[in-house]
């Protein structure tokens, strides 16, 4: 894992988010649904400058490892 150095502080803004459905209903079990919540979570990462470490898109949950920019 690479560093960063700034001028108080060394290190990373890494953080692990998840989204539910509600009531965990399987949306995204359909491939357009996935396609889109993948699609749109990597659009607005770009947008934002937020580094995207690993993304999975689960039947009724998204997990995003990814690196905030400081």
């Amino acid at each position: 894992m690479e560093l960063h150095s700034y001028a108080h502080k060394i290190g990373n803004n890494m953080h692990h988010l998840e989204w539910c459905t509600k009531y965990r209903y399987k949306m995204m079990r359909q491939d357009k649904y996935k396609k889109l919540c993948e699609d749109s979570l990597l659009e607005v990462a770009e947008k934002h400058d937020i580094k995207i470490r690993e993304l999975f898109v689960m039947p009724e949950h998204t997990h995003v490892s990814c690196e905030l920019p400081l």
